[in-house]
């Protein structure tokens, strides 16, 4: 009774078939689509439940296996021989693949232990799944294993052993990235999770610095900054899931990368582990740092690819002394466009400028309950920040280009509390829209500032073309 079972617990991955023909099946598709149409079919059908072996932990796999070739010895009759020995043979390679990998991480396992604690090697079945994905919930291999390093020495080894064992290795920060730079892609890989790496090394007012293991939560560093009347301008989204070493490996940006840069324009160094094990130190304390290769900017955005973060040195600024937040209402998401247009063009640099279409408006109202209006096209969530004067000749010239441009309304927060209200709105967009549907689809499209107009009325067309419901939302201004 497994697969009532499988239908209860555990994840689920579907291949197309093309991909199940090479991945379980092991075989050219143009040879493939040479069988005959009703052996195709059997292929994939005993292909697809063959391959749950690969990524659900919760199901015996013998039971599987047992299923898979008693329906092929079920319609044998109906084959040739050759075609029987043929099929038989690909689930066979597959079944024995799954068995070498198996005896592969038991060995794997018993090497990580001889020099990490059993509390930092985990391969319990809700651990692998979760550490399978990301918050794009794409799935295509289970991991071997997750380790959890707790100094940099550590992490060193288990770089090594990658290197002497041939296996591959993912690092992982929150887990709350929507690239895929945390999912595992192929057999055997091992996560290297950061997580425990999570002290506040040093902050220093007078240097306007902060020093942090790569597992330090995105928040926790704004908070501890904050006490020291500093801002921390690495701010995205996930900010209460993420991780400093994952937004440096993704080059993380946010709603203040329009005025402050992304992750990479405000890190000043950090420690990495290469590929080989190695321990370098690139950047430094010093704010003009231009002796030698620019080697601190090669790695930052490589998504573990180059090497792994374990302490990072990132610069703050003096917290602004005022700030002036609005949300500006538009009767069609071309007006909301052209206004972010017309305000870099009068050369105001918000520091935050950020839009929301009439879909994602309900959406999140509906979430939050935040008292947006949703019944007009578009919102865009504008602060300005600076010195008191200065924030308030901003605003006014803001509000200014906002009734040349056909503003309906525009809503200016009273005080902090509010402010922070009316910047949720952003923070809980994608989580607002991913509960109106099972499957939600994240694109990230990034055009230049001036055809922000034309891209949006591109979706818009797009979506009423496809009939699909699309939201549209993010940084207006970078």
């Amino acid at each position: 009774h497994y697969r009532d079972f499988y239908a209860q617990k555990g994840p689920h991955i579907s291949l197309a078939p093309e991909r199940l023909v090479k991945r379980v099946l092991g075989l050219p598709l143009e040879e493939f689509q040479t069988w005959p149409e009703y052996l195709q079919q059997l292929a994939l059908d005993l292909a697809e439940e063959l391959f749950i072996i690969r990524y659900n932990p919760f199901i015996d796999p013998k039971l599987v296996k047992k299923s898979v070739f008693s329906r092929l010895d079920s319609e044998r009759a109906a084959l040739t021989t050759e075609y029987y020995r043929e099929l038989k043979g690909c689930l066979t390679r597959f079944w024995k693949g799954f068995e070498l990998d198996q005896a592969f991480k038991a060995k794997l396992e018993a090497r990580l232990r001889g020099f990490l604690e059993a509390h930092q090697v985990v391969t319990e079945p809700n651990n692998l799944i979760e550490c399978s994905t990301d918050a794009t919930d794409l799935r295509m291999e289970l991991p071997a294993a997750v380790v959890f390093p707790e100094t940099t020495q550590q992490v060193q080894a288990i770089v090594r052993l990658a290197n002497e064992m041939s296996f591959p290795i993912v690092p992982r920060g929150g887990g709350s990235g929507l690239t895929g730079g945390a999912v595992p892609a192929k057999p055997r890989t091992v996560i290297v999770s950061l997580s425990r790496l999570k002290s506040i090394l040093d902050i220093n007012p007078k240097a306007r610095t902060i020093t942090v293991q790569s597992g330090v939560i995105t928040l926790t560093a704004i908070q501890a900054a904050a006490k020291h009347g500093l801002l921390f301008t690495v701010d995205p989204a996930s900010k209460a899931a993420s991780s400093v070493g994952g937004n440096v490996a993704e080059n993380a940006g946010g709603p203040f990368a329009f005025e402050y840069g992304t992750t990479l324009d405000n890190i000043l160094a950090y420690r990495m582990v290469l590929p080989t094990g190695e321990v370098i130190w690139s950047g430094g304390k010093s704010v003009k740092d231009v002796a030698g290769y620019d080697l601190k900017h090669v790695f930052i955005g490589s998504e573990g690819t180059l090497g792994i973060f374990s302490k990072i040195l990132v610069k703050l600024i003096p917290k602004p002394e005022a700030k002036r937040t609005m949300l500006a209402y538009f009767a069609t998401m071309k007006d909301a466009a052209e206004v972010v247009s017309a305000i870099i063009a009068a050369h105001v640099i918000p520091a935050t400028l950020e839009f929301l279409d009439n879909t994602t408006i309900r959406c999140v109202e509906d979430y939050t309950h935040i008292g947006l209006r949703t019944d007009l096209g578009a919102l865009l969530l504008i602060e300005v920040d600076g010195q008191k004067e200065a924030v308030e000749a901003e605003a006014e010239q803001v509000l200014s280009v906002c009734r040349a441009h056909h503003v309906v309304e525009v809503a200016l927060a009273a005080d902090a509390a509010e402010a922070d209200r009316m910047a949720s709105a952003r923070r809980s967009a994608f989580a607002a829209l991913a509960r109106v549907r099972p499957t939600t689809i994240l694109e990230d499209a990034t055009v230049p500032r001036s055809k922000v107009p034309e891209m949006i009325a591109l979706i818009e067309e797009t979506g009423r073309k496809y009939n699909l419901r699309i939201g549209t939302f993010g940084h207006a201004g970078d």
